[in-house]
């Protein structure tokens, strides 16, 4: 689930923690999900591994200058 790893200084760390929120939640360690609550998290997590994949490349760029 955790794909990239952001550079913590751009903000890296909160969206790994909201990606480590969404697999406990994901465990069922609260409860079972519903089918609307598993679709609601599976999206939580690509978009957040989305932004952090853009920080990461953010990071790179500015590394390269």
């Amino acid at each position: 689930m955790h794909t990239a790893p952001a550079d913590f200084a751009l903000g890296g760390q909160p969206l790994a923690v909201i990606l480590g929120l969404c697999e406990l939640l994901e465990l069922g360690l609260r409860g079972p999900l519903t089918e609307k609550q598993q679709k609601a998290i599976g999206d939580i997590e690509r978009q957040a591994n989305r932004v952090m994949h853009m920080v990461d490349r953010l990071a790179d760029s500015l590394q390269s200058d």
